[in-house]
């Protein structure tokens, strides 16, 4: 199947099997815009790249996520995730930082992470607690410095956030003297050995809880033949890649606002508009029969270091449908026409 872009956003198609076992040409379409500290919003005259696979820091699956796999063949409602770095407050040594959806004056949802400056272990008249931060400086928003870790060199580590930091399992003597995390989200940690809930903005990887229990459910003979792997058990959140307090049941509807507050040190608060964006894509099979294929807004990146947000649609048309010539047709509708171009 050919594809043919006609707009200044990035679009890939590639066959999947879809969770009701059909399978499909999935198409995955990006659009990109920069926001500045006054909240306007301007496209970008060429969309990021799609991520065609699970991207980690430094290539190494011993780290997190970068960015998490895009070209997926489904995903569960709607979520956001959010990368980049925090820039610190003069002469704090704690933070917070908010993200949050208003509409009409109401809250959708709200997660607030608690950032500390560099701070040990401490033993203590209380047991071993928290020491005082140092000042806290810009801070990038990845899980090494949330709340998780392997302790030492065994197999036994946090599996909702292996690569972290702070956390020592059943050895709570070792943590005297050791990094605390620098991220947390409420609660907050008081003393050694509490079992705390990581604290991230950014993708889990596939292997970390609570993904990892998903993939269990796959049909892995069947993925080994090219078969669809899919079984009734497997969750519709499988590629879902987001922390389960950033997903949302629908995507955000014009008029909602995206807050972002305690990022930046020249506005505490940034409030975001999103406009209202949607691909116009269509399987055309001759030169007289074209079928419009329904698109899905089911994720939205937000980089604060970059000032960048990246929409990211998806829909699917089934092979059975498409003859092997059919093309792929991708427009933005409301581009102005000499804004247009052709690219993937």
């Amino acid at each position: 199947m050919h594809l043919d872009n006609h707009s200044n956003w990035s679009a890939q198609t590639q066959p999947g099997w879809l969770r009701n076992g059909q399978l499909s040409h999935i198409v995955v379409v990006k659009a990109s815009a920069q926001f500045d500290l006054g909240g306007r919003i301007t496209a970008l005259p060429q969309a990021t790249d799609l991520a065609s696979g699970d991207q980690y820091h430094d290539e190494s699956e011993e780290r997190s996520l970068a960015c998490a796999n895009e070209m997926v063949p489904f995903k569960q409602g709607f979520e956001w995730l959010l990368t980049g770095q925090v820039q610190a407050a003069e002469g704090r040594t704690a933070q917070n930082v908010t993200v949050a959806w208003q509409r009409g004056g109401q809250c959708l949802q709200q997660k607030t992470l608690t950032l500390f400056g560099p701070r040990l272990w401490q033993k203590s008249w209380a047991g071993i607690v928290p020491g005082d931060p140092e000042p806290l400086t810009d801070i990038p928003l990845q899980w090494e410095l949330a709340y998780g870790g392997q302790f030492e060199s065994t197999e036994e580590v946090l599996a909702e956030n292996p690569v972290g930091q702070g956390w020592y399992g059943k050895h709570k003597k070792a943590a005297i003297g050791q990094p605390m995390p620098q991220i947390e989200q409420e609660p907050l940690l008081v003393r050694a050995g509490q079992q705390r809930t990581p604290g991230g903005f950014g993708p889990l990887a596939p292997h970390w809880a609570p993904r990892q229990k998903a993939f269990t459910r796959l049909d892995v003979e069947a993925l080994c033949q090219g078969a669809n792997p899919y079984q009734a058990q497997t969750p519709a959140d499988l590629y879902n890649a987001a922390p389960l307090d950033q997903r949302l049941e629908h995507p955000p509807e014009a008029g909602d606002r995206l807050q972002l507050k305690g990022f930046y040190r020249d506005e505490p608060l940034l409030e975001l508009a999103l406009p209202a964006l949607m691909p116009l894509v269509f399987c055309r099979l001759d030169t007289t029969r074209a079928t419009r294929i329904a698109m899905q807004w089911d994720t939205l990146l937000i980089d604060t270091t970059e000032q960048r947000l990246d929409w990211v649609f998806r829909g699917a048309i089934p092979v059975a449908e498409a003859q092997e010539q059919a093309t792929l047709v991708v427009t933005d509708p409301n581009a102005e026409p000499e804004a247009e171009s052709n690219h993937g």
